[in-house]
């Protein structure tokens, strides 16, 4: 196998990676730092992508069908009834969920639950609409003033980060019309590029598109689309899921590691969340999560490789929550785009390293 190879698979000696982890996220500091309003509200998944998961979710194994992790206990049993349930229909919707977890084995991943899966004849009690509000998010809405002080410079900063990403001359002009005319921007409006731009508040139907895939979509759409990057295809997974051996490889190959102690975060930055063993090489089977800072506090992320997991807006802060009550030994890494990324041909074939 060959040096680079073995840098891709995550082989490399510590000499090799000179940047440690970072455990304190406040000791990141923002390059711009914008005065924005967060209002948060909740989303919930399109009914027509409930409906498909519903009927074609068992035949279509890109598509996953309509279910619930629940730890099989009574008192979480109870609430997930009387969360969903129709008007008068409790005790037929309780037992339903017990029969139906009796005969449902431990997810492999997370002993400890079991991924309850809902067919259409359990709509007779279970009530379409309650589910779907069991499957609700929060996302925020951003939005950033140019007459608070400072924002106008901080946003015209902003955006001569954000170009490379966005590319898009309309919404170039649009941002900076608003600037001078000290009309609010709506950072979902213009400063997304297009995956980012469509995806946002959105549930995909499938098990597959993942927080590797929303992070290498926004900052390098050719490398997430690649066959050359993404080389394996999961069964009953959708393709465009991204394992963490491939985010691993394009990371090494299409990025480089920001030293935080020397550098501020910039807008497109790749924030990829370790569980790591103090002491041994860096482990491609270490990575957990990949975010992508935007400014100031927040991210953009997508939470799991499940369709009950939208693409939303969160600050860095809560995503680290999160993944801190996940693993054992949390730590950051910082990764930025290399400036021919976006130009250039994808990888040579992986089949080298990845088999």
């Amino acid at each position: 196998m060959t040096v680079s190879a073995l840098l891709a698979c995550g082989f490399a000696s510590d000499a090799l990676a000179k940047v440690g982890f970072l455990k304190d996220i406040s000791s990141l500091q923002p390059s711009i730092r914008l005065s924005a309003v967060s209002e948060e509200f909740k989303i919930l998944p399109d009914k027509k992508k409930m409906m498909r998961r519903l009927m074609k979710g068992v035949t279509d194994t890109k598509i996953e069908p309509l279910r619930v992790n629940v730890i099989p206990v009574k008192k979480r049993i109870n609430s997930l009834a009387k969360r969903i349930t129709q008007d008068g229909k409790y005790k037929k919707t309780k037992d339903l969920i017990v029969v139906k977890l009796e005969n449902t084995p431990f997810d492999k991943r997370y002993p400890h639950r079991k991924s309850l899966v809902f067919e259409e004849g359990d709509f007779d009690t279970v009530d379409f609409e309650k589910l779907r509000k069991h499957y609700s998010a929060t996302q925020k809405k951003l939005t950033i003033s140019p007459s608070v002080a400072g924002n106008e410079k901080m946003l015209r900063q902003l955006w001569r980060q954000a170009d490379g990403f966005i590319a898009d001359d309309k919404k170039q002009r649009k941002y900076f019309e608003k600037i001078s005319s000290k009309q609010s921007i709506d950072v979902s409006d213009l400063l997304l590029p297009k995956f980012a731009e469509r995806a946002n508040g959105k549930y995909t139907q499938y098990q597959g598109p993942n927080c590797f895939h929303a992070a290498l979509s926004f900052a390098a759409p050719a490398l997430a689309k690649s066959n050359r990057v993404n080389i394996r295809r999961e069964k009953n997974h959708h393709p465009a899921m991204i394992n963490h051996d491939e985010l691993w490889y394009a990371l090494r190959n299409n990025f480089y590691e920001v030293d935080t102690q020397l550098s501020d975060v910039k807008y497109g930055d790749l924030l990829i969340f370790f569980d790591y063993s103090p002491g041994k090489p860096t482990q491609f089977s270490w990575i957990k999560h990949a975010s992508v800072y935007l400014f100031g506090p927040y991210t953009f992320s997508k939470g799991s490789k499940s369709a009950n997991s939208p693409y939303t807006f969160k600050t860095l802060s809560q995503e680290w929550a999160t993944w801190d009550r996940l693993t054992s030994n949390l730590g950051l890494k910082v990764y930025r785009r290399k400036i021919d990324t976006a130009r250039k041909n994808p990888l040579p074939s992986l089949r080298d390293w990845i088999y």
